[in-house]
């Protein structure tokens, strides 16, 4: 999809739990029935977004012993770990106290895991409700996520469940495959034409406007899906840029203007409401060499908005969407593409 805007004259264009007393007796603490954690994460760019984890690195599981039946989430609860840290360490992924999987066969454990366990962002609640999440309560938890304002400091939210697990043949991990909750949204930008040598295009900043900063993570179904819960509006996300430009040697050719810092939002649908839509600012300084001039340069500042809601007109969790900005002398264009964040290991 490309929309094009006119602008006149020079404008641009992852064990502490309670366990009752009528599970004590199927829990033997052998080391071959201890349960081992391993992780796989989804492929990410940003520092802040995971591609691997690294020594220190930490996620929080919730599991649920359910002896011979199917994990039920509206009856059982955090009984055998409650907001559990696992820490990876040089060794591997480790944590106290140890637990060991249940020793009669056919009986299973549900493991609901979650990244990072700062919990930036993130309130644990009841499911459908928000009160407070306890190891009494009933299910997985809701999470509600609410976006850190600056771009360098938002997190990426990544969760991973695994339902009726039975103790394995061997010592074999448990792998958690986390997905990526959020959406993530990268801006590029290029010229429409080559500009000449003596002109170059500052960009000065990227700014996302109107964008919904609030919503709760929710349990439905075999995976989590995101449901609405004190959505906002009027959020507004920048990124300030140096040192990058657009000029001769770029061509035509796109840069990454957000390659540093993505902004990671939560899946919503963009807001076409009058005087609320959501859309994209850009900010740029339009700068020519003249040497006939006292400083031997002209520098015009120009700063132009689009409306970026047309489509895609939502984003998704575990997406990523690109927006290119064309800039000419005369018009500004924005592009988008929409990708999925793919599985490593």
């Amino acid at each position: 999809m490309k929309t094009n805007l006119f602008i006149a004259a020079l404008s641009l264009v992852v064990l502490a739990g309670c366990s009752g007393e009528d599970e004590i007796d199927t829990l033997v603490a052998k080391s071959d029935n201890a349960i081992n954690f391993g992780t796989y994460v989804g492929k990410q760019t940003k520092a802040l977004e995971k591609s691997e984890f690294t020594d220190n690195d930490t996620f929080g599981v919730f599991a649920f012993y359910t002896k011979s039946e199917n994990y039920d989430n509206t009856a059982d609860t955090p009984n055998f770990m409650y907001d559990q840290s696992i820490k990876k360490e040089t060794a591997g992924w480790t944590y106290n106290p140890v637990k060991y999987w249940p020793n009669t066969s056919g009986e299973k454990i549900t493991f609901f895991a979650y990244y990072p366990t700062t919990k930036t962002g993130m309130t644990f609640q009841n499911t459908g409700a928000e009160t407070a999440y306890t190891n009494a309560s009933k299910g997985f938890p809701d999470i509600k996520f609410v976006v850190q304002d600056k771009a360098t400091e938002q997190v990426d939210l990544m969760y991973s469940t695994l339902l009726n697990k039975e103790k394995p043949a061997s010592e074999t991990k448990i792998e958690f495959d986390f997905a990526h909750a959020l959406s993530k949204v990268n801006i590029k930008a290029q010229m429409q034409k080559a500009l000449n040598s003596e002109t170059t295009v500052n960009i000065k900043s990227i700014t996302l406007n109107n964008i919904y900063n609030t919503n709760t993570l929710k349990y439905t179904g075999s995976t989590p899906s995101w449901g609405w819960g004190n959505a906002s509006n009027g959020v507004t996300y920048t990124i300030t840029l140096t040192n990058t430009s657009l000029a001769t040697a770029n061509g035509t050719t796109a840069i990454d203007i957000t390659s540093g810092a993505s902004f990671l939002m939560v899946p919503q649908t963009l807001s076409t409401t009058t005087g609320k839509e959501a859309s994209i600012t850009i900010t740029y300084d339009v700068v020519t060499k003249d040497t006939n001039l006292s400083g031997e340069s002209t520098t015009i500042t120009n700063t132009v908005t689009k409306q970026i809601a047309t489509e895609p007109t939502a984003w998704a969790m575990n997406k990523q969407y690109v927006y290119t900005i064309e800039i000419s002398l005369t018009d500004v264009s924005v592009d988008s593409k929409v990708t999925g964040w793919t599985a490593i290991e």
